[in-house]
């Protein structure tokens, strides 16, 4: 069985190189000596977490426990402990250093193994009820104190979530790629994502590295792409070729074809697609690892699990839209609501926003219209979840019915209170059998089949196949008339791909786009707001997943006691579960909670990692639908920037 040092020792390797391709080759050549069941546990792990991303269960442990852990492991006091805390801001770096003061006094007992910490982990969430915390403590106890301090590091910032190793979900996939899929041999050395064997230690590496990572050899010396050898080598002439053998196509196997970029972008898309599909690395890699590219490329829904919606990119205007995807396509009401998937399998239906959360039992009036609506044994539909006026019918922005997501207490009475419409725009699985590769027309027809409709509770979303500009524009209007937010435009021959802004459909809005940001951190307030958290701190994404500053908002709060309004106290209470560290009046939490921002405008910022700062930025509305990997990029920022006051060069 593999160690737990021996994980932590990679994780230093991680933590010591910023660069992308050292530490995908680091991760991949760990990956492919585990056996299988801990290599499930390791592609978790990696990512500071114990459960698949279609689990919305966490390991539950907060950083005032963790204070409290400490201080058992130890002689130091919690008063102490937090005032470390509060000079180092890393729980990580505290427990580090205690655990050396304690070994000073004696040696830890045993060396933990991957599994041991990560079945002690995955235990944790499922204690509950009298002395649940007491019983808690005592497992993270008995790993702590076998452990060294470099493990004790990373024990804790795995337990609250922060491991800090900057490997995304996306280099992540790349170290399963490289280490179990057949990989495509290079014809040159400017053949970006094939492969080629170092003539020094005859190590199977990209093309695009520098050095070896293994012996450090400069494959910039190389004039030639040096031949790979002793290896199974299948010859592939085109995409078709490609498609024909995917049952061939194994981990020990090597590609050798002219069409090098488009064979190695064909794997990589068929990887993450599986992803996107299963929500799971531990699933994702023992495929990878024990499967041909056929069966990742045949993996299917699973109902009851949660799935990665489809994400639609934004059209300047109308115009806009049918000039990229060319009539005839369909329009659909753009709602003001929250997106759901609604499963059915069993007999038993589920609710999962995009965030994967279960919110089944928050909204039973929409588990009564799919059980009684709904026509087929089994399914999953995308849905968009609106609110309406219970006496004037009109519907209801968003704000008014995103306090039913959170809720737990008096259901029944807030569903009569707060009613809503489900408006069904795509079916993914209907009776046993996955659609996602079927044309949106194809399942469109089948949604408009398996629908009872009925109005005010569940139908197919209002829709208008159009030729023109003119029809497009009279269905816009219309659709902003009846207070949506605008029309979806679709391609009828598009498939529907999880996770992915692809350009198969595009959302067309007449007001200002405002930025999904992701609140980082916190300041709290002076005078009247004595205790409360006033300013947050504000990030975006890069393409690896990395978070970038963009400024601070705290304006669009209310007081407190407001009912309309997401105040200071209710957004406190929120952040303190998940603050990993503090300063003086300023906090750092774990990136959780998506707010939608407004701002007057995009400027230049040296303050901010993202280079970029919001001009008057203002809270829209916390967007609990929205998981941190839908925030804004810093790609799409740049456009909004460039875009702004004529300063489009394109």
């Amino acid at each position: 069985m593999t160690s737990f040092k021996e994980l932590v020792t990679l994780y230093d390797k991680l933590l010591e190189t910023s660069k992308r391709l050292e530490k995908t080759f680091w991760l991949s050549d760990f990956l492919k000596k585990l056996e299988l069941e801990e290599l499930k546990k390791v592609v978790l792990l990696v990512q500071g977490r114990v459960f698949p991303r279609w689990n919305s269960q966490e390991i539950g442990v907060s950083s005032n426990l963790i204070v409290k852990l400490l201080a058992k492991a130890s002689t130091f006091k919690e008063k102490e402990i937090e005032k470390l805390w509060s000079q180092l801001g890393d729980l990580g770096l505290v427990a580090e250093k205690i655990i050396v003061k304690k070994q000073q006094v004696t040696l830890f007992t045993k060396q933990l193994t991957i599994t041991e910490v990560f079945n002690v982990l995955v235990k944790i969430p499922t204690i509950t009820g009298t002395n649940s915390t007491d019983l808690k403590l005592n497992y993270l106890l008995n790993l702590l104190l076998n452990c060294s301090p470099q493990e004790a590091k990373y024990l804790v910032r795995t337990i609250i979530g922060d491991l800090r190793l900057g490997v995304g979900e996306s280099i992540l996939l790349d170290a399963i790629n490289q280490a179990f899929l057949p990989k495509v041999i290079a014809n040159s050395l400017d053949d970006t994502g094939c492969f080629l064997e170092c003539p020094s230690c005859h190590e199977i590496i990209p093309v695009s590295s520098p050095n070896c990572p293994k012996c450090n050899f400069s494959l910039s010396s190389l004039k030639t792409v040096p031949p790979i050898t002793n290896k199974q080598i299948i010859t592939i002439e085109d995409l078709n070729d490609f498609y024909t053998k995917l049952s061939d196509l194994k981990s020990n196997v090597f590609i050798k074809t002219s069409k090098t970029k488009e064979i190695s972008s064909e794997i990589k898309m068929i990887l993450e697609d599986a992803l996107n599909i299963l929500n799971d690395f531990s699933e994702l890699s023992v495929l990878a690892k024990t499967s041909s590219l056929k069966e990742l490329y045949a993996v299917e829904l699973k109902p009851l699990r949660p799935a990665k919606v489809m994400l639609y990119l934004k059209a300047k205007d109308l115009k806009d839209a049918l000039e990229q995807l060319k009539p005839p396509v369909a329009l659909e009401y753009k709602y003001d609501g929250f997106r759901v998937h609604i499963h059915k399998k069993d007999n038993i239906i589920r609710l999962f926003t995009r965030r994967f959360e279960d919110v089944t039992k928050q909204f039973p009036d929409v588990v009564k219209a799919a059980r009684e609506l709904m026509q087929a044994d089994s399914y999953i539909i995308d849905c968009e979840v609106v609110g309406y006026d219970i006496k004037t019918k009109k519907y209801l922005p968003f704000q008014k019915i995103s306090q039913r997501i959170k809720r737990k207490y008096n259901i029944h009475e807030m569903s009569k209170d707060f009613p809503v419409e489900v408006n069904a725009f795509d079916i993914l699985y209907l009776n046993g059998k996955t659609l996602i590769k079927e044309k949106f027309s194809v399942r469109r027809e089948k949604l408009v089949e398996v629908i009872k409709a009925k109005d005010k509770v569940l139908g197919p979303a209002k829709q208008k196949i159009v030729n023109n500009y003119e029809e497009a524009q009279a269905f816009y209007q219309e659709s902003l008339d009846k207070g949506n937010e605008g029309v979806m435009v679709k391609s009828l021959d598009a498939i529907y791909k999880p996770g992915k802004r692809v350009g198969y459909g595009l959302k067309v809005k007449p007001v200002m786009e405002t930025l999904d940001l992701v609140i980082v951190g916190a300041e709290y307030g002076e005078g009247k707001r004595a205790g409360l958290l006033t300013s947050f701190i504000l990030a975006c994404r890069d393409e690896l997943g990395n978070l970038l500053e963009i400024g601070k908002v705290s304006s669009g709060f209310a007081e407190l006691n407001s009912e309309n309004k997401e105040t200071y106290e209710e957004m406190t209470k929120k952040l303190k579960e998940l603050i990993i560290s503090e300063s003086g009046l300023q906090v750092r939490v774990k990136p959780e909670i998506v707010i939608e921002v407004a701002y007057e405008e995009i400027q230049k910022s040296p303050t901010y990692s993202s280079g970029y700062a919001l001009r008057f930025p203002r809270l829209v509305r916390v967007r609990y639908d929205k998981d941190v990997s839908e925030i804004s990029s810093i790609d799409y920022i740049e456009q909004l920037y460039l875009q702004q006051r004529g300063r489009n060069l394109s």
